[in-house]
């Protein structure tokens, strides 16, 4: 059977694999089709999983490494009906890319891949591969199809991993694996949450390594780096054990080191830890191991850790804390409010680990405490033996990661935020829980307990100590109480002490208050002999063989009853119920109630005595009455013993007294081992009875008294020990009586410094106060200890904020990060710094932070201050400011000074700037300082000026600002005063000023004046027209060559008269553009038509530029004119020539357009016919013709294509579009394009793309296909053996965000003379005219190549030697595409070929019946119609899917018939139909009109089946 399913599996897989057979066909070289060099080093790990392999794919990718040379393949047993959302849910874990498999899609390194559902995926070639699944199979083996392929691509790099799972699959596949020489590794089945897959792997042998989902990650590092790390070690199943000796070694270390004994753990379990730590330490053998951790404490801690498995989070499987929650805790709150003395509930958590199901726990009580208003106590206790495991659940702090399973209410409600990615339990939470180490097997129990959990810890435990531990849990418990196991626990033998409230949740209650024999002590006889875990049994008792064992005990076996130590029935063998009373009603299986008479009594002393005795009893002839008659009958009684505690039956068998049974006296029948039952004397009979009830009352006062004195044998005992404890604690209390009194005397000198602290607390808190200064005191982790008020203006402190790190809290200053290493910086060095900073607001603060010193001088902490040091600032801006003026006022090359002029007293000159003394002299600058007048400065011509001048800015407020004559010791010099005033508060005004000497100014401008008379007499001869006009717009002058061409007078051209010669028709443009240029300041340029002395008007142009003064103030307008009448003229004519090369131009485009339909209309239908002739071709002949004559067709098309393409180039209407494109798919289209030309003529094409250019670019796809295709077709013409390689590389770029790309195509043909390469690029030209011409083609493919290189930015050139070969070069320029690679993405599907209803509007005869032929071979159903009429009143009466509509038709063409359906003309229904234009209209633009006048796509004549056939099923689908 097992050979049968694994040839199974490999017809599976090989079913998987894609056609790959290429006989006949020589190889297409390229990057995509082999497996790139770099393949060789990439590992592939498979990860097989299904039920349960969620979680354990989520920890293993949640360690797994981002950056390595693995990818990662992820097959699952997916569900056909339902999306999977597997790649969001690993997103969260890892920043991997992930992907969802496409056919043929490459591994790369560093990535995930998943398997889509319905589908078998298999690997080839570094690619994956994907084949629908065989719905006909029933076993369908996902994983095993993948590792077969695994192992045959990868070999020594494939990697097999099995996660959680049921069933078999992957047990076969990594068999595979392993021949191939690749790793292994298998989850250990305790981890998982179904262990089907993983033990069935492990039973195989063919495992490397047992490891939890986290560890795995770390082990195919090491493989990756050191594939021969873990040589040929293979872990098998639990049957093969581990020696004795050793094992037993192993544990007794531990229980040494760590007081745990595992002797009791399953040996499973314990070997597979053992083999797993071994492995990871790379330790062949267990003595080896062995003596490593004797010596390494650290690994011996590591095995400590693993072999405790402290599994656990928050409300671990859900459904069971619902049942908890819903059906238990309620229950436990109404029985505490049912029973006054049991106020409080208590629970006991035992193998609690980090705490999570204990606070999980806790928040249930206290929800249903806060709805109940409970007002007792809570306490939870919680266990194990792991002490840092009980460590971390007392922090009660958790990573938010562990937190997701808990709601937003409950998170918001009892867990507090501890930092970014950790919370803590709150403290009400906290105080519920009681945290002890507490071993459940060697230590005692806790009592009086109201619900006791242990969930997935007794699994790890052998049967003997789950039994105790299960019987310390009935200890502990209260009757009622529940017991909460995990999902694979159960009571076990003590089955019957507990009711079963809920078996899925594995939820029971304690039935009654029974002792059990609880042994606190291990047995070492109980202890395995070999750490195996025996096979599991999988043959059960032959029903056959129970039917016999039934007859025989029927046959042979006297009529009796089995009972059990409560007297219920169990079994009846025979005819026994005859004897037993038939009840009705309500009742149990006491057999005592279902006797009566003689039988009872009898019954009821012999079962008792046979429990006490454990022997055999027999009571004879006792009379039983049986319907009407009365029977003799034997009654014998006999204890069936049992070793399992609490369990004892009885056998009770009835006979037929023998006829005849001889009188037995009655003292010897009363020591005899039987007893004769007799009635022949009623008094006999009564002390019989009495006898037989004083008898029992004997023994169980006997037996009483013996208990008794157990009991007291053990009281007195424990009196003797409390004497002597409390001797101990007498003598404990005098000690600590002494001790006490030295504390008295210590405790007062701590009183009287804490007071003497207490009042330096209080200064030093006054003191921080008090002052300014923000003062902060970290300790040395940088955590606050104290700060005052000030520092409120720094930081966001709060009082509880004390303890916690300076980082936490917010720094209100920017340069947060600099303070902070200046903080780390001063605690490490012990030097202070100190630097100055501003505030948002601009305030200036000194930062400093100092050591903070103990009284050894050793650096505790620090001490960081802030001091507001803006008034400091701003007095040294004052300052600097003054200075800065002063210096400026010295450099200033003019008379700077402030004159002060108070209300009612005389001014003064206040300040001078030394500059004063060169410009006036020593003598007037004195005078100056003297002066009470700001006039003193002003000559007495000039005084009106400046008593203007300072009216006006009085009144107004500006500033003053007047040109005046100074009279200085050197002569009079002109000056340009300005001046500023501001009032201050007494009434004073004060002026700032500054005068600057103009005489040198002052003396241009008259020279310049004179200077422009003389360039004026310059102008009036110069061959322009000239002109000026003022600050007032009006001419004010003209030269003469202007007056000489109009013929007027100087006096009658001033101000506007020069209009009166502008063309009435020109004369209101001419106005608008000069006053518009006058308001703007501006150049202005126009043209109008001005009347010439013999009164023809003349075109001139007019240049106005304004004029500006010497301190550049509008000075008016210059304007020159030059007569452009014969210039108009040739504009003119150029004008009429650009509109007839228009016209040209359109005609020829419409020419061509007309001609290309009607052309293409003809060679539509000859194509199609051939293509019929070519599917229906009887013979071989007959196929070979109509193949020519189809080549033909397509080569007529080609050329037709290509001299609309150069009309467009000449018409400079060909555009380049700009899209996302992939280089690598441009290539492998070009590869599959060429593919029947490699097999036809045995040339080898290669292709090499560089790794160095981007995946994606954006530009012309379709173009740069056009390209590669003309000049790779052009190769294959020219070449007929040999290779044609292309090659693709990257070229520098001087800008950011484009990307220059090179392209060569080299082939080995017959190569071009170097005088003919030229030529070759200009249209319709080749190598070879004329009637000798040995190659087919018009010469055009090269010339569009050039024009449409052109366009992309680049440049096009040859190089060629005759016989040797040709090599083509060109470059274009892309733009570098920001949005991601095309893996990012998911692929469309495929549409699916499915029949379909078309409506064929075609006017042309020929065209119509081709089409209609390919159409219906095709497998659809077509319906005829010649024009849009027709199309109307079929879609009117009947139902389509698709409109293959011809433009050109008569009566109603296919635009306007498109708009009609679009319109609703022919029904609502057929308004959304799917409508193709099917045309020969192929130019440029007609594509969009089509499918803005309502059409869904567009396909041009001749078409080729295929393609039309997959347009419809896209549109349709």
């Amino acid at each position: 059977m097992q050979d049968n399913v694994n040839r199974d599996d490999k017809n599976l897989y090989n079913n998987a694999q894609p056609n790959t057979q290429t006989s006949g066909i020589n190889t297409l070289k390229s990057n995509e089709g082999a497996a790139d060099p770099a393949d060789n080093e990439l590992y592939i790990a498979g990860i097989g999983a299904s039920a349960g392999g969620l979680e354990a794919l989520e920890h293993f990718f949640n360690n797994a490494p981002v950056d390595s040379r693995m990818a990662f393949v992820v097959i699952q047993h997916l569900s056909p009906d339902f999306k999977s959302l597997m790649d969001e849910i690993l997103a969260r874990q890892t920043s991997m890319p992930i992907h969802r498999v496409d056919d043929g899609m490459k591994i790369l390194g560093g990535n995930i891949y998943l398997i889509p559902a319905k589908k078998a995926m298999t690997v080839r070639n570094g690619h994956l591969y994907l084949t629908d699944r065989d719905t006909t199979r029933s076993l369908e083996m996902p994983i095993d199809i993948f590792f077969h392929s695994l192992a045959e691509d990868a070999g020594k790099r494939a990697i097999g991993i099995i996660l959680s799972g049921t069933g078999t699959d992957g047990s076969r596949g990594i068999a595979s694996i392993r021949r191939a020489g690749g790793l292994v590794l298998v989850q250990a089945p305790e981890t998982a949450k179904f262990d089907g897959m993983p033990r069935s792997a492990l039973e195989s042998g063919t495992v490397n390594l047992v490891l939890s989902p986290e560890e795995m990650p770390e082990s195919l590092l090491k493989h990756v780096a050191d594939p021969n790390s873990l040589g040929e070690k293979t872990v098998h199943s639990s049957k093969c054990g581990i020696d004795e000796d050793e094992g037993d070694a192993a544990l007794a270390l531990l229980k040494k080191h760590y007081g745990i004994d595992f002797a009791y753990y399953k040996p499973t379990t314990v070997g597979r830890r053992l083999e797993r730590r071994m492995a990871l330490s790379q330790i062949p053998s267990l003595s080896a191991y062995l003596t490593y951790i004797r010596e390494n404490a650290e690994e011996l801690n590591a095995l400590y850790k693993d072999l405790l498995i402290g599994v656990t989070s928050f409300f671990r499987d859900k459904e069971s804390f619902e049942r908890l929650e819903q059906q238990v805790i309620p229950a436990l709150f109404e029985r505490a409010a049912e029973q006054p003395d049991q106020k409080d509930i208590r629970c006991w958590v035992a193998g609690c680990a980090t705490g999570e199901e204990v606070y999980s726990l806790a928040i249930l009580l206290t929800e249903e405490a806060e709805r109940r208003n409970f007002s007792g106590k809570i306490t939870i206790f919680a266990t194990d033996v792991h002490r840092e495991s009980l460590d971390i659940a007392s922090a009660g702090i958790y990573e938010a990661n562990r937190l997701e399973v808990v709601s937003r209410n409950r998170m918001q409600r009892f867990f507090r935020q501890e930092s970014d990615n950790s919370f803590r339990v709150s403290s009400e939470l906290r105080g519920m829980v009681v945290f002890a180490p507490h071993n459940v097997i060697s230590d005692p129990p806790f009592t009086k307990m109201d619900l006791v959990t242990c969930r997935n810890m007794l699994i790890y435990l052998m049967p003997i100590a789950q039994e105790k531990a299960i019987s310390m849990f009935h200890f502990a418990l209260r009757v009622g109480g529940v017991l909460f196991l995990g999902s694979s626990e159960t009571p076990g033998a003590l089955a019957p002490e507990f009711d079963t409230i809920d078996a899925k949740a594995k939820l029971y209650r304690k039935n009654r208050d029974v002792k059990l024999n609880i042994d606190m002590r291990v047995n070492p006889a109980d202890k395995p002999r070999r750490l195996v875990a025996p096979m599991r049994a999988m043959a059960t008792l032959d029903r056959s063989l129970l039917r016999d064992y039934d007859l025989l005990l029927e046959r042979h076996l006297p009529p009796g009853i089995i009972v059990n130590e409560n007297r219920e029935i169990i079994h009846i063998f025979g005819d026994a119920s005859r004897y037993l009373v038939r009840m009705s009603g309500r009742m149990d299986r006491d057999i005592l109630d279902m006797t009566e008479g003689d039988l009872k009594l009898a019954l009821g002393a012999a079962l008792h005595r046979a429990a006490q005795e454990e022997r055999k009893i027999v009571f004879s002839n006792i009379k039983v009455a049986l319907g009407s008659k009365t029977e003799s009958m034997d009654l014998t009684v006999e204890s069936l013993h049992d070793d399992r505690p609490g369990q004892q039956h009885f056998h009770v068998s009835f006979s037929a007294s023998q006829p005849g049974h001889p009188a037995v006296d009655k003292k010897a029948a009363a020591a005899a081992d039987g007893s004769l039952y007799t009635d022949s004397e009623a008094a006999w009979q009564r002390v019989s009875e009495l006898e037989g009830d004083l008898q029992t009352t004997r023994e169980n006062l006997q037996a009483t008294i013996e208990e008794l004195q157990t009991t007291n044998e053990e009281l007195q005992s424990t009196n003797e020990e409390l004497l002597a404890a409390n001797e101990e604690l007498q003598s404990t209390n005098e000690e600590l009586h002494s001790v006490n009194e030295e504390l008295f005397t210590v405790n007062a000198e701590f009183e009287k410094k804490n007071r003497e602290l207490k009042e330096l607390n209080d200064d030093l808190d006054n003191l921080l106060r008090s002052t300014e200064v923000g003062t902060l005191f970290l300790d040395a982790a940088l955590c606050i200890r104290k700060f005052n008020p000030a520092i409120m203006r720094s930081f966001r402190l709060l009082p509880h904020d004390i303890g916690r790190p300076v980082d936490h809290i917010a720094y209100q200053h920017p340069g947060r990060e600099h303070m902070l290493r200046s903080l780390e910086e001063v605690l490490q060095s012990g030097d202070s710094a100190e630097e100055e900073i501003r505030d948002a607001e601009g305030n200036w603060l000194l930062r400093r932070v100092l050591p903070f010193k103990d009284s050894e001088g050793n650096t505790n902490g620090v001490v960081l201050t802030f001091l507001d040091i803006t008034s400091v600032k701003i007095a040294e801006e004052e300052r600097r400011q003054l200075d800065f003026i002063k210096a400026l006022a010295s450099s200033v090359p003019g008379l700077v000074f402030q004159f002060q002029q108070p209300p009612d007293a005389e001014g003064g000159y206040t300040f001078v700037s030394d500059y004063a003394r060169a410009m006036l002299g020593q003598q007037t600058t004195r005078m100056l300082s003297a002066a009470t007048s700001m006039a003193a400065l002003v000559h007495a011509d000039d005084l009106h000026v400046f008593r203007e001048a300072l009216a006006a800015a009085l009144k107004n407020g500006t500033t003053m600002e007047f040109e005046h004559r100074c009279q200085t010791d050197n002569g009079c010099v002109w000056l340009h005063t300005r001046g500023t005033s501001v009032r201050i508060s007494d009434g004073t005004t004060i002026w700032n000023g500054v005068s600057i000497d103009i005489t040198p100014r002052k003396l241009a401008e008259a020279n310049l004046a004179k200077a422009a008379e003389f360039y004026l007499s310059i102008l009036n001869k110069a061959p322009a027209l000239i002109w000026r006009a003022g600050q007032d717009g009006l001419c004010n002058w003209f030269n003469a060559t202007w007056l000489d061409f109009t013929g007027r007078s100087m006096e009658q051209e001033m101000g506007n008269g020069w209009a009166d010669g502008v063309h009435p028709d020109d004369m209101q443009h001419c106005l608008t553009t000069y006053t518009e240029a006058f308001a703007r300041h501006a150049p202005f340029e126009m043209e109008y038509r001005l009347r010439r002395h013999d009164g023809e008007f003349r075109w001139i142009v007019d240049f106005g530029c304004p004029i500006q003064g010497l301190d550049g103030a509008f000075m008016g307008y210059i304007g020159y004119c030059y007569d452009i009448s014969e210039r108009k003229q040739a504009l003119a004519d150029l004008e009429l020539a650009r509109l007839n090369a228009e016209k040209a131009s359109k005609s020829k485009s419409e020419f061509l357009a007309n001609m290309s339909h009607e052309v293409r209309t003809p060679l539509n239908g000859i194509h199609g016919m051939l293509q019929l002739v070519l599917d229906g071709a009887a013979n071989a002949e007959q196929r070979e013709y109509a193949e020519i004559a189809l080549q033909a067709c397509k080569r007529l098309t080609h050329l037709l294509t290509d001299i609309l393409d150069l009309s467009r180039v000449e018409a400079g209407k060909l555009t380049i579009q700009q899209q996302p494109f992939t280089l690598r798919e441009i290539m492998d289209h070009v590869g599959d394009l060429f593919r029947p030309s490699v097999i036809k003529s045995g040339v080898i094409l290669e292709t090499h793309v560089s790794p160095a250019i981007p995946s994606m670019l954006v530009g012309d796809p379709i173009r740069l296909l056009q390209v590669l295709n003309n000049l790779v077709g052009n190769a294959f013409k020219f070449t007929t053996a040999g290779r044609i390689l292309v090659e693709v590389h990257p070229l520098p770029s001087g800008n950011t965000g484009t990307v220059r790309v090179f392209f060569a195509i080299t082939d080995t043909g017959i190569g071009v003379p170097r005088e003919k390469i030229d030529t070759l690029f200009q249209p319709f030209t080749q190598v070879t005219n004329g009637y000798n011409k040995q190659y087919q083609g018009a010469g055009l493919g090269l010339s569009i190549c050039k024009h449409l290189v052109a366009l992309m930015g680049g440049d096009i050139y040859m190089e060629s030697e005759p016989g040797e070969g040709t090599t083509v070069l060109f470059c274009c320029t892309f733009t570098q595409c920001e949005c991601g690679t095309r893996e990012d993405t998911c692929a469309l599907p495929m549409p699916q070929p499915r029949s379909m209803r078309i409506l064929l509007a075609e006017d042309d005869a020929v065209s119509r019946l081709s089409a209609q032929r390919q159409l219906e071979r095709a497998g659809f159903t077509v319906t005829l119609a010649v024009n849009g009429l027709e199309v109307l009143r079929e879609l009117q009466k009947d139902t389509f899917d698709v409109v293959l509509m011809d433009i050109q038709m008569p009566y109603m063409d296919g635009l306007e018939t498109t708009r009609a359906i679009r319109a609703g003309e022919a029904g609502k229904r057929a308004a959304e139909i799917a409508i193709i234009a099917m045309t020969a209209y192929a130019m440029a633009g007609d594509k969009d009109t089509f499918i803005e006048a309502g059409m869904n796509s567009y396909i041009a004549k001749p078409f080729e089946t295929e393609q039309l056939v997959e347009l419809m099923h896209r549109l349709v689908d």
